[in-house]
């Protein structure tokens, strides 16, 4: 199946539209993700600044979804935001080198666990049993009894290269041996300069340590 891939930003609008969402409160949440993790120093662990950078992503982008409505979730371990009519969710994860490039196809940064499959495993479920309809602003997905949930990513990846924060809201529907290796539709975000400018400096790039699925067991 061919992916849809919005770029172009009258494309984007309409399509981040149609999910009850816009394109600079998305913008701010990555924005701050990485004032985050630009914050630490050397006396925070090695994981310290990837950590921070996730946390803070994830706590903006729910302040954002909790002001439209949205709720929270945290089934498994996994922090998502889920709209009102409880059809789409969004997650928050670190992205490859190929993430907010709209003629490359990014990956997470690292393998992901069983959640991740989980949710990635129920959208190819949705997509080939519900109704995939191409319109004008974009595919929706239509389930049997229309409460289907999409589980939707927000990747990042910060590029010192390019000096550049690059973002995009995806759908994934295929993953192997943890790596996310497919997507449905893909919204990319513009991309923040690292110009010096706005809080922003350059700085090394730390690492983002592992994505951990806690398996949580209550002791006999």
């Amino acid at each position: 199946m061919e992916e849809a891939v919005w770029f172009n930003p009258r494309d984007v609008r309409l399509r981040l539209d149609r999910l009850g969402l816009k394109v600079d409160p998305l913008q701010n949440v990555v924005r701050g993700g990485y004032i985050a993790r630009i914050s630490r120093t050397e006396n925070d662990s090695p994981i310290a600044p990837g950590l921070y950078q996730w946390n803070e992503t994830v706590r903006m982008l729910r302040e954002y979804g909790v002001g439209l409505g949205w709720g929270r979730n945290n089934d498994n371990g996994l922090p998502t935001i889920i709209n009102p009519e409880g059809t789409i969710a969004i997650c928050v994860s670190s992205g490859d080198e190929k993430t907010g490039i709209a003629t490359a196809t990014p990956g997470t940064k690292h393998k992901k666990g069983p959640r991740t499959a989980a949710f990635v495993t129920s959208n190819q479920m949705q997509l080939a049993l519900g109704e995939y309809i191409t319109m004008q602003k974009g595919p929706v997905y239509s389930s049997v009894d229309g409460r289907a949930l999409a589980t939707w990513t927000l990747l990042f990846f910060p590029d010192h290269e390019s000096e550049e924060i690059r973002s995009e809201l995806s759908l994934p529907i295929f993953i192997a041996s943890g790596d996310i290796n497919g997507w449905s539709e893909r919204i990319i975000l513009p991309a923040i300069p690292l110009d010096g400018g706005d809080g922003f400096k350059r700085m090394s790039d730390p690492d983002f340590g592992p994505d951990v699925d806690i398996d949580i067991r209550r002791l006999a």
